[in-house]
């Protein structure tokens, strides 16, 4: 698994699918629709190198809240991922902050 702290590989464990690697060293990014729950896991466990959980596109305006509280709960499961949150200047953005 690749530490970031250090920046070297700490002996990869061929089993250790879903860690994540420092971003500029990404080969993959997976972008998973926030309103679709049942499909973080799946993602977290593939090979892609960064997930990104998107609030953003992907989700439909009257999604956003109900996206919104899935990124939540899944990481007050105790995962790490990366959030696309609403670009600034739109109706989204400040509520994404607080979240």
């Amino acid at each position: 698994m690749y530490d970031q702290a250090t920046g070297w590989d700490t002996g990869t464990d061929t089993q250790d699918v879903g860690s994540r690697i420092d971003p500029v060293l990404a080969r993959s990014w997976l972008l998973v629709n926030g309103a679709q729950y049942e499909k973080f896991a799946p993602a977290a466990q593939s090979r892609a190198d960064i997930v990104v959980l998107d609030i953003e596109d992907a989700v439909a305006p009257k999604g956003k809240s109900a996206a919104r509280e899935n990124v939540v709960r899944w990481m007050g499961e105790g995962n790490n991922d990366w959030v696309r949150v609403n670009g600034f200047g739109t109706q989204f953005w400040a509520d994404d902050l607080a979240m």
